[in-house]
């Protein structure tokens, strides 16, 4: 499932990402902003990306919570017998694996992933927009 997923959760950080850089551009230079329309906008795109990201890396988190407390169960359980059957065996040996989901493959998606993503991506969106306050960057509407 990860092969499948993991490219899925990627760009989703991507887009998350410039939605973000959007919105913070559009906060710090609010003059450049036409009318309470496009304000609006800007703030219900952020809302629908950032809850739907959130809840996107929260339900990642939750496989390998689960996975967590399936190998705690199954050691208590086995921890009592005398003889563990060669299934018994294999079946700890692939949940002790620590099975996650991951973001392409790289970065396993825990609940500090979410913290550590956002933090990174609001640091980053602050650096650019430095950059091109000194307008060694073109702003995003003069494309």
């Amino acid at each position: 499932m990860d092969a499948e997923l993991s490219i899925f959760v990627f760009f989703a950080t991507l887009y998350n990402a410039c939605v973000i850089y959007f919105v913070i551009a559009a906060l710090i230079h609010p003059d450049e902003n036409f009318d309470i329309l496009q304000n609006v906008s800007i703030w219900c795109l952020f809302a629908a990306s950032f809850v739907s990201y959130f809840i996107l890396a929260l339900s990642g988190s939750f496989v390998y919570e689960a996975a967590e407390d399936l190998w705690l169960k199954a050691q208590e359980v086995l921890a009592t017998k005398k003889d563990i059957t060669s299934f018994q065996a294999r079946f700890l040996s692939i949940v002790d694996k620590k099975l996650h989901l991951s973001v392409w493959k790289t970065v396993p998606i825990k609940r500090s992933f979410i913290l550590a993503m956002v933090g990174t991506v609001l640091t980053y969106c602050l650096l650019l927009d430095g950059l091109r306050s000194n307008d060694k960057l073109p702003h995003i509407m003069d494309f």
